[in-house]
């Protein structure tokens, strides 16, 4: 009856490697930690992780309810997917986003091109931000809904280095503030995994 009861409750789960996570990464690297977080998260939603300016203006156009519209006028502007062209956007196809974005939105090619550098230059990573966009997930999804982040290699990835650890601590407790059941597990006298089981309210 248990099993049948666990089964049943909607949730997501999200097992990850942090170190290798944290490869590719670009930005300023001030608080890795948060920035694996803001990675795995915008990935769950179909976003690119491995640029958080990238991500965060097509979370802005999804919000708008034009991130798909967006995507279609790329590919047929280009005859290129837009996911497989964003990981070049600040260099070669910066121009293709131009084009896309003029004519989806109007306006001209380098007003385009103003609109991504500017969220690039704009784009600032922080504990409230990621939170907020934690809980505008969950509320997204069905009464009861658990989101489960299993952390594997956080001692190591930690190691002596003081300042990650006060950053995992600080998104732990801003998960914690504003959700239920958040907890790290250890091993060892040294954490191997953390996991974070964020529910719904």
């Amino acid at each position: 009856a248990d099993l049948k009861k666990a089964t049943a409750i909607p949730a997501r789960s999200l097992l990850f490697n942090i170190d290798q996570k944290f490869d590719g990464i670009g930005g300023t690297h001030e608080a890795p930690i948060l920035e694996v977080f803001m990675k795995v998260l915008n990935e769950l939603q179909g976003y690119y992780g491995n640029q958080g300016y990238v991500a965060q203006f097509e979370h802005d156009l999804n919000k708008r309810g034009r991130f798909e519209e967006f995507k279609k006028t790329y590919q047929r502007v280009n005859s290129r997917s837009w996911e497989n062209d964003r990981d070049a956007l600040a260099t070669v196809t910066k121009r293709s986003f131009a084009k896309a974005y003029a004519e989806q939105f109007g306006g001209s090619e380098d007003d385009a091109v103003k609109v991504i550098n500017d969220a690039k230059d704009s784009y600032r990573l922080s504990i409230e931000g990621f939170a907020a966009r934690v809980k505008e997930y969950l509320d997204s999804q069905p009464p009861g809904f658990r989101l489960n982040f299993f952390v594997d290699e956080a001692g190591q990835f930690i190691g002596q280095e003081r300042s990650r650890l006060l950053n995992l601590q600080t998104v732990v407790e801003s998960l914690a503030t504003d959700r239920k059941s958040t907890r790290l597990n250890s091993s060892h006298l040294v954490m191997s995994y953390a996991v974070f089981c964020l529910k719904k309210k």
